[in-house]
């Protein structure tokens, strides 16, 4: 899965629904994010009729966002606990890969909103477009589903 050069004008929700959110460490919403925050990615996924599975998930980052690395050079941000809220149940992908522009992440999915979380650092200020968080059935191409982009504000 890539990404067009236009932006999606709808969400799409086949079969698969999916969303993301921007959380303190806490698990409150981000509402100001600021230039040097770490924060919270919460990718929110699910099926609709039935479980699937092998369902890629793909959330591209904005240019403002930098994967948070622990000292040991070991992926930090992978399956934080950092960002949970009560009603968080936990995804368990089978396979999760930080790239240099997005997060990928492979799981089955339950009929049941599951979220994977994983830390970012605002690196950038100004005005960045977010792409839209994906999700694909890898064997079964109707299901799928497509958030729209979100503009964000990055204060100093």
């Amino acid at each position: 899965m890539g990404f067009g050069r236009d932006l999606p004008t709808q969400a799409v929700s086949k079969g698969l629904s999916i969303r993301r959110e921007l959380r303190t460490p806490e698990g409150d919403p981000v509402t100001a994010p600021r230039q040097g925050d770490e924060v919270v990615v919460a990718v929110i996924a699910r099926a609709f009729d039935r479980e699937r599975e092998n369902i890629a998930l793909v959330d591209m980052l904005p240019g403002c966002f930098e994967f948070v690395v622990s000292r040991r050079g070991e992926s930090a941000e992978l399956a934080t606990n950092q960002g949970s809220v009560h009603e968080d149940r936990d995804m368990e992908p089978d396979y999760a890969e930080r790239r240099e522009d997005r997060m990928l992440i492979f799981t089955d999915l339950a009929t049941s909103e599951r979220v994977f979380r994983y830390r970012v650092k605002i690196t950038g200020r100004g005005e960045f477009t977010w792409p839209p968080v994906q999700a694909e059935a890898m064997y079964d191409p109707e299901a799928r589903a497509l958030s729209l982009p979100e503009k964000i504000v990055i204060e100093e």
